[in-house]
């Protein structure tokens, strides 16, 4: 900036509106709910209103021709940092990591990515010559475009540069769509006077953007003013961002910078169980709780143990997979000097149990307080002193253990605790499946049971979600033949963004070879820091 300041989003994920182009957007987003959005009413605006957007220059915005609403079917092109890590399998593009990735499901609905063709160290000219192939077949309402970085990297021309922009702009005008250009990225200044030539075509992207009524992604005013690459710690090559952490912030500020020209939610949601091809979208129908031991034993002895002398209370929990039931009635023992008491439920029971989770309350604790679990296959536990309860870790405040209608066993450890199947989540309609990751692995693997599916047709996947701490959602589906998987097709992959409602979304055509497909709502990673991921709101649909 030219101030010496460094742009630091908000909490929101704003950018403060002294840096910000929104200064200019909501000005015009005001001035437009006033004028009536005829030709004569735009004309009238065009003549009244200049916007001024300083960011090291003077942004001329005269917005004849600015669409009021941005479409919401929108083709992403670029570099590298715009396609980031997305994968395609046969033949569907998943979604993955990328910055645009995370911007789509930050939208809520409002903007749909039907493609990123985007491609890895390509120039302007070659983002020209796959327009016809990358860009038109998709039909799109917008295209986002931020590619001029490899030009200045391999020596292209500022001349050439240009020409090529703008016979993209005809391109997309050709198709009915509007362009969307970014600035140049920030990066280091390699090769010599690398950083001259960002500013420059940067300069001229503004400018042809003012005066053909286009919006511009500001992507130059991330740059540290002192170095003129990125700021601390947001990359580490000075080229590309250097994690998933780095992305959400690029994403939520380009969605300061659109979101005052961004439609309202278009994406089809479930509305009721039953609606789309998942009979049980919301959870809300659900198998029996899993109930507690019928009895529960402890037993006292100071053979050994350093347990201090006094009465214990225990109650017990049985575990599922993913979740706990309810806590058994007390039951207690006493010692009458340091040793261990044994912990005993009747073996075999409850049926498909998965294991238990042991509270105890000792002499003078207010509470039934967490102690440790059973695994799966054994049924007693020794309390000798050596493990401490979790300081106000009381258990579930609901019953999370019913497994709802529909679900599959899944794969993977039994997930930590804290998580299954919780009602009332502000944000979501219906019930959430809550995960924290898995105990003893780094993924976490489970889905809907298998739904037929026919080649060939279209389908949209969509769900809720909310991520909280450094567990990476990694929702997908996996199309089957049998037994064989055909394809694993992503609709998220990262940690970030965090704390934010966030609808994932990914289309595509069912494989030529797919009898069925799993709605999988997986993790990865195994943090200690009580991390864990919201998912809701199913809906998967067929045409």
């Amino acid at each position: 900036m030219p101030d010496g300041r460094v742009p630091t989003l908000d909490s929101n994920g704003r950018l403060p509106n002294a840096y910000a182009p929104q200064v200019a957007l909501d000005a015009y987003a005001k001035a437009n709910a006033a004028v009536p959005n005829t030709p004569a009413g735009r004309a009238a605006l065009a003549s009244s209103d200049e916007l001024t957007h300083t960011m090291g220059q003077v942004f001329d915005t005269r917005l004849a021709g600015v669409r009021t609403v941005l479409g919401p079917r929108w083709v992403f092109d670029g570099d590298s940092i715009v396609i980031e890590n997305i994968v395609s399998s046969a033949g569907i593009q998943g979604r993955g990591e990328a910055w645009a990735t995370m911007f789509e499901a930050m939208t809520g609905g409002r903007v749909q990515m039907v493609y990123n063709a985007a491609v890895a160290g390509q120039r302007s000219d070659q983002a020209l010559a796959r327009f016809d192939t990358y860009v038109a077949p998709w039909d799109p309402d917008v295209v986002s475009l931020s590619i001029l970085r490899n030009d200045v990297l391999q020596g292209v021309a500022e001349s050439v540069s240009r020409a090529n922009i703008i016979a993209y702009h005809e391109k997309c005008k050709a198709i009915g769509a509007t362009l969307v250009l970014g600035a140049l990225w920030p990066s280091s200044d390699a090769p010599a006077g690398a950083q001259a030539k960002n500013r420059s075509l940067s300069d001229w992207i503004y400018s042809y953007a003012a005066t053909h009524g286009l919006v511009v992604i500001p992507w130059d005013a991330l740059t540290d003013p002192a170095t003129g690459s990125w700021p601390s710690g947001w990359s580490g090559d000075g080229v590309h961002p250097a994690n998933a952490e780095t992305r959400s912030k690029i994403a939520a500020f380009g969605l300061s910078t659109l979101e005052p020209v961004l439609g309202a939610p278009s994406v089809r949601l479930p509305t009721a169980n039953g609606r789309d091809a998942l009979a049980n979208g919301f959870m809300t129908a659900r198998g029996s709780v899993m109930p507690a031991p019928t009895s529960v034993t402890p037993t006292a002895a100071t053979d050994s143990g350093t347990l201090p002398a006094g009465t214990y209370e225990y109650r017990v929990a049985t575990r599922t997979r993913l979740g706990e039931g309810v806590k058994s009635a007390a039951a207690s023992a006493t010692l009458t000097g340091p040793g261990k008491i044994t912990v005993a439920v009747p073996a075999g029971a409850p049926a498909s149990n998965a294991g238990f989770a042991v509270y105890r309350k000792g002499p003078g604790d207010a509470s039934f307080l967490f102690l440790a679990q059973i695994a799966q296959g054994s049924y007693s536990y020794v309390d000798d002193g050596s493990v401490a309860p979790t300081p106000g870790d009381t258990g579930p405040t609901q019953d999370t253990s019913a497994i709802p209608t529909g679900w599959g066993t899944g794969t993977g450890a039994r997930s930590k605790r804290g998580g299954g199947f919780l009602a009332n989540i502000e944000g979501f309609r219906g019930i959430v499946y809550r995960t924290l990751g898995a105990e003893s692995i780094a993924v976490t693997q489970e889905w809907y049971a298998n739904i037929p599916v026919t080649p060939g047709q279209s389908f949209e996947a969509v769900l809720r979600a909310k991520i909280v701490g450094s567990l990476v959602a990694a929702p997908r589906l996996l199309f089957y033949n049998g037994a064989t998987q055909v394809a694993s097709v992503l609709l998220f992959n990262a940690s970030y963004p965090r704390n934010r409602d966030l609808l994932m979304r990914v289309a595509g055509l069912v494989p030529a070879t797919a009898t069925t497909v799993r709605f999988s709502l997986e993790t990865t990673g195994s943090p200690t820091d009580g991390s864990y991921v919201d998912f809701g709101e199913l809906g998967l649909r067929f045409w």
